[in-house]
Parts: structure tokens; sequence; C-alpha cells
């Protein structure tokens, strides 16, 4: 004899399958947050304070601006490439004046910065409690870009303030 099921078990049987199951919607609590970027391009603005030396040669202090890209290499380690522009002014100082009055004129520095950098982060790819510490080892150039101000062409060679090209780390 065939034996059929009932159509209150058999909804009964559906009916289970229908409701949510309490192992599948528990949530761990966790201070780590997954990172789902693998890149991240910005600009940036602030400024610059700068000393300008014993002799007042060196650029002023100005507002510079930027821009960084980032990109994820593998697991925890980044590299980041950054460009900053620090447009300013700084004295033209003639030596050979009297103390007091060696200040000629101004001359136009747009001092341009060029920084590669490999990042490691202490988190991997996560956050913990919304930070991601990390370390950094990079270097860049740094030159003027401005062209000599005419005023300096008054000064003995040996006397003129030259940026030339710094290397960073």
């Amino acid at each position: 004899m065939k034996r059929r099921l009932s159509p209150a078990l058999l909804s009964a049987c559906l009916a289970t399958l229908l409701l949510p199951l309490a192992g599948w919607s528990q949530t761990i609590p966790s201070p780590y947050r997954p990172i789902e970027n693998g890149q991240e391009a910005g600009v940036f603005l602030g400024t610059f304070s700068a000393s300008t030396g014993q002799f007042d040669l060196g650029p002023k202090s100005g507002l510079l601006f930027g821009a960084r890209y980032v990109v994820e290499v593998g697991g925890p380690v980044f590299l980041e490439g950054m460009t900053t522009l620090l447009p300013t002014t700084r004295d033209i100082i003639d030596p050979r004046r009297a103390e007091g009055d060696r200040s000629i004129g101004e001359a136009d520095v747009n001092l341009f910065a060029i920084d590669l950098r490999f990042g490691f982060s202490l988190t991997g790819r996560r956050t913990w409690k919304g930070l991601s510490p990390y370390l950094l080892l990079g270097g860049g150039i740094a030159f003027d870009g401005a062209k000599r101000a005419d005023l300096e062409e008054a000064l003995l060679p040996e006397d003129r303030f030259e940026f030339g090209t710094s290397f960073t780390t």
C-alpha cells in the first residue's frame, strides 16, 4: 500500500525551511573592520612654516598644496606617491652691503617636491577601532621651478642663492 504524506505534515516541513536559523544570523562584535579600498587618491592643502636661515636667504613660509595616490601592492604593503607645490618668495640678499640694509628685493620661489614611499600596515588590511597604524619608508626630490629674478643678476655669482636639487627621506 502506498503511503502519502498528509498536507498538514508537508506544510509543517516546508515552514521549517522558511524560518531563519539562529546560527546564521549571529554576529560577533570585533574591534577590527576590513579596509575595502585597494587604492586611494586625494588632494591636500596646508601651511609651510619655514626658517629662512641665519642670513635670511631661504624661502619664506607659505601655503602649500598637492596630490597623493596610494595603491595596495599586496597584503599589508602599499605604495604611495605624492607631489607638492609651495609657491612663496625669498629675500634677495647682497652680503656686500651694510648690516641691516642687505635685502635688495624679493624673488619668487616655486618649490616642487615629488615623494615615493613604501608602507606597511601594522593591522594588515583592517582597522582597529577606526585606526590603521603603519610604517613608511621612502624618499623624494625637491627643486625650485622659478626662474632667476632679474635683480639677482646684479650680484656676483658667489653671492647668489641657489636652492639646487635636494633629496628627501
